[in-house]
């Protein structure tokens, strides 16, 4: 399933895409379960199915049955040629186009990052491939969505950026083995770890040049796990203003998405809705000859194959 946070409408609510079809999952269920005679759809569905996507993931299996259960109502509704509509005439379906998309979750309480882990990144810096994660946070309000704008802080002339794929936590993890890692991991998402690299390599840390306001663009879907079979062996591209930037493979990683978790669930207990960057290829501006960065009215793209695309703008600061 390709699960979404949208705003349709007043308010903002947890949907999935069916082809070019947004269907707000809780009118869905509900009206699934209003169609086999339940008498209190409306509530259970609301109970079940809240319009916050770390809420939904924190419902565990019985929340993402209920999900299921919803795309399948309105998958056939939708096939059949018939409208998709709760009680009372509830919408439940909107054209992708008619929709503003947001971050696949909106509140995460972690955003962790992973530093120099991919071989060819590595490379061109002329640097041994770490042995140990390199790891870091951002926030939640650097968290923005598809079409959100990118926003150039106040003295930087240095904005680079690194496509990564990110793993959605969908269970609380603590000290998980890596051949575990699996039964933890909701799904995937495109995100962008954006660096100002004029902030990032003067303070020799990392916090200031990653951890700005709009610094985390990510989307447009949360991938459930079972639709990427194979997280490492994914293409994975950036694109400025329609050009490759970036364009290498998850097989690239040094170390895997098993062994990112269990190393950071080591140190830290990590919640569902969570989310794991794991680190981008070769290609980004700052090593570039000569170096590349964002400027006012770019347009940067970040693609990861069978996940999806996110494409934001870039403005200046007020």
């Amino acid at each position: 399933m390709r699960l979404l946070t949208f705003v349709g409408g007043p308010a903002q609510r947890v949907g999935a895409l069916v082809d070019e079809t947004v269907v707000d999952v809780a009118v869905a269920y509900a009206a699934a379960l209003a169609a086999e005679g339940h008498p209190r759809a409306d509530g259970v569905a609301s109970a079940t199915l809240p319009p916050d996507m770390r809420e939904i993931l924190q419902g565990g299996d019985a929340a993402m049955e209920a999900v299921r259960k919803a795309v399948s109502f309105a998958e056939a509704r939708l096939k059949g040629g018939r409208e998709v509509v709760g009680s009372g005439g509830a919408r439940a379906a909107y054209p992708l186009k008619e929709v503003r998309l947001r971050p696949p979750v909106t509140n995460p309480q972690k955003i962790v990052c992973i530093g120099l882990n991919y071989r060819d990144h590595c490379a061109e810096q002329g640097i041994e491939l770490p042995k140990v994660l390199m790891t870091f946070p951002k926030f939640a309000d650097a968290l923005v969505g598809p079409e959100d704008p990118i926003v150039i802080p106040r003295g930087c002339e240095q904005m680079d950026w690194e496509v990564e794929l990110v793993f959605v936590v969908g269970r609380r993890a603590r000290y998980v083995a890596p051949e575990h890692a699996s039964e933890y991991i909701a799904g995937y998402t495109v995100g962008n770890d954006v660096s100002a690299r004029d902030f990032q390599f003067p303070d020799k840390q990392l916090m200031r040049g990653k951890a700005c306001e709009t610094f985390a663009p990510m989307g447009p879907y949360l991938v459930t796990a079972d639709e990427v079979p194979d997280p490492h062996n994914l293409k994975i591209e950036s694109r400025l203003n329609g050009k490759v930037m970036q364009s290498s493979t998850t097989k690239n990683l040094v170390h895997n998405i098993p062994a990112i978790l269990a190393w950071v669930t080591k140190f830290l207990t990590l919640q569902p809705g969570d989310c794991v960057m794991t680190g981008t290829p070769a290609g980004v501006g700052v090593f570039r000859k000569p170096p590349v960065f964002m400027k006012p009215g770019d347009v940067i793209e970040m693609f990861i194959e069978s996940v999806g695309t996110i494409r934001n703008p870039v403005v200046v600061s007020d």
